[in-house]
């Protein structure tokens, strides 16, 4: 396999930073409830591996002066946990003069790690290897921000410096409780690299003291099955003028649930509960700003499974860490050339890779057919007669109802299989847009085809509301008979940006581009391929919604169907030849029919 770059993925919204407050002292219930005693948590059937001693010390409870001399309280032998936040700064030498005339190195990244204290870490030794694997992870994340931000100034700046400005990511680490139960903490990331506007991400860490083991919010509450109702019920917006309808509300619903399955919410255990981050963005479209969702033990008494309730008195957190600063570290880009290579060159052959890279040429921003295309037996294309409309709340709940698998879309699993070829989307955009496949029998590598050509399309609408988030990405992927059929746009209104949402069909065995379609034919989170024909479909807020049957050979239309609102989904069954489409209100049912 090659070398694969780890990136942070970008948000397409302009997003306000957040201070995360850290708890300020204690771990048991408050607003009223009281501490939970062990004799509740013996009388469980899991118990932590070092229960609370029965006896206390002299003084009754224990203090700790500071993170060098905690000393044990309520939990046996185990000093309570103490630690330091250790600041890293990474920088290049390289420098550049912004349109502002300021100075600044062409990649800047601070990031924090985390160092338990020698007591707590001999005390906690599962925790302590947690945590060396976080923070060798944070250091890796960051060298490869540093690397990718400081190759395309060195790259781009030349061409036009005044599109650069800070070139920065600034991440924040929270610690929001730890004691003998329960450690837990967050990490806010701002970045602002080549961009516009600043973006932020937001990053949970949750482990089990005794076991190091990195929990799901699943493992700790009592009632996983009413979470995402619960969430949505709590949610707290920044701006009170975000008020959807209620279809709206479900789509916010489901994505939550898909965050519970897939493991990336974002949530921490706190004094007072459980608190849920959220970029509003990843929830609706059209918002913008960090929100929460606060879960409290006022509201939901038994949130907690009984061994995760912390039932020790606990020093203030802030009294049980202190802050550091390691050496600046700075950087010529020769150096960072040198141990990581230089991603700009990752076609040029130099790099360690098993693979063919192909960079896939833009023939235009218009329909484009090659004279290799296959014009060598006519086409028979199909068309659609449909059976039923149903009305749902929406996809997810309906097809798990009726034992139906939808398809994988790439921003939930960017590596899948179709069972013949195997796929790794890398989706940056403004700066990657590239599919690698291998055959999924042999595991041979077919390709990398970079479709960095197709980043900067002509005709955006500056005067557009949306006109900054229409940031190029690919939609969705598939391939069949050695042609990868790729869809590239964006996902705002095409009056801010109108190359969005076309096929590029290209050939795998030179990395040649056989067809372009047409704009606005394809952003649903898949496409179907037949032996003569592609099946995929449009919509927008405000802008015609159809299913559309294209020439898998020529990309050309054949065949539209009008639908109420954007398909997110096609599937294709093969046994009883039916075409059912999932928009976000309705299923429809389609019988296949030969023309």
């Amino acid at each position: 396999m090659r070398k694969r770059r780890n990136g942070t993925k970008k948000l397409l919204a302009a997003l306000l930073s957040v201070t995360l407050l850290l708890s300020l002292t204690g771990c048991g219930k408050k607003g009223g409830q009281e501490t939970v005693t062990d004799s509740t948590v013996t009388n469980q059937t899991v118990q932590t591996e070092n229960p609370v001693a029965e006896s206390e010390t002299a003084e009754g409870t224990g203090t700790a002066t500071d993170a060098g001399d905690a000393t044990a309280v309520s939990t046996g032998e185990k000093p309570q946990i103490a630690m330091e936040i250790l600041h890293h700064y990474l920088r290049t030498q390289e420098e550049f003069t912004t349109p502002n005339d300021e100075t600044t190195p062409y990649a800047y990244v601070r990031y924090q790690t985390l160092e338990l204290s020698q007591e707590t870490a001999d005390a906690y030794p599962e925790l302590a290897a947690a945590l060396t694997d976080y923070n060798n992870g944070a250091n890796e994340m960051a060298m490869s921000t540093l690397v990718d931000g400081a190759s395309l100034m060195d790259e781009y700046l030349g061409e036009d410096a005044t599109m650069y400005g800070s070139n920065e990511r600034c991440d924040e680490l929270s610690i929001r409780r730890a004691d003998s139960r329960f450690f837990s903490f967050e990490v806010s990331s701002e970045s602002w690299f080549n961009g516009p506007h600043p973006y932020t991400m937001f990053y949970s860490f949750n482990y089990d003291p005794q076991t190091g083991e990195f929990l799901r919010i699943q493992d700790v509450v009592s009632h996983p099955e009413q979470l995402t109702e619960m969430i949505f019920t709590h949610l707290e917006w920044l701006d009170d003028t975000y008020v959807f309808e209620e279809e709206e509300n479900e789509r916010m619903k489901a994505q939550i649930k898909n965050y519970l399955e897939d493991g990336s919410l974002c949530w921490s255990v706190t004094e007072k509960g459980i608190s849920v981050t959220f970029d509003a963005y990843a929830l609706q479209y059209y918002a913008f700003g960090p929100m929460w969702s606060d879960l409290t033990f006022e509201d939901y008494p038994d949130l907690l499974l009984p061994k995760f309730i912390c039932d020790e008195e606990t020093d203030p957190i802030e009294d049980r860490f202190s802050v550091g600063n390691a050496p600046d570290e700075r950087f010529w880009l020769q150096q960072l050339y040198t141990m990581y290579g230089n991603p700009n060159d990752l076609y040029d052959g130099s790099g360690e890779s098993d693979e063919i890279n192909y960079v896939v040429e833009n023939p235009g921003w218009e329909s484009y057919i090659s004279d290799a295309a296959d014009r060598s037996r006519p086409d028979s294309p199909i068309s659609l007669k449909q059976t039923s409309k149903e009305a749902m709340d929406y996809a997810e709940t309906w097809a798990s109802e009726h034992d139906i698998s939808l398809p994988i879309t790439i921003y939930q699993y960017p590596n899948f299989t179709d069972g013949v070829y195997d796929y790794e989307v890398t989706n940056e955009p403004n700066s990657c847009l590239q599919v690698a496949v291998w055959d999924a029998v042999t595991g041979e590598a077919i390709g990398t085809f970079d479709f960095s050509a197709y980043l900067d399309p002509p005709d955006t609408d500056y005067n557009n509301l949306f006109w900054d988030v229409a940031e190029t990405q690919i939609l969705n992927c598939s391939a069949m008979e050695n042609v990868l059929y790729v869809t590239i746009g964006h996902r705002t209104y095409a009056a801010a940006q109108p190359h969005k949402a076309y096929i590029v069909a290209v050939d795998m065995s030179d990395g040649s581009v056989l067809w372009r379609s047409a704009d606005l034919l394809s952003n649903a989170y898949n496409i179907v391929l037949t032996t003569d024909t592609i099946l995929c479909g449009y919509g927008f807020t405000d802008e015609p919604d159809y299913l559309y049957i294209l020439s898998r050979r020529t990309g050309e239309i054949y065949d539209t169907y009008k639908v109420d609102s954007k398909i997110d989904y096609i599937i294709f069954d093969v046994p009883s030849y039916t075409v059912r489409i999932f928009t976000y209100n309705y299923t429809y049912l389609f019988d296949m029919i030969d023309r």
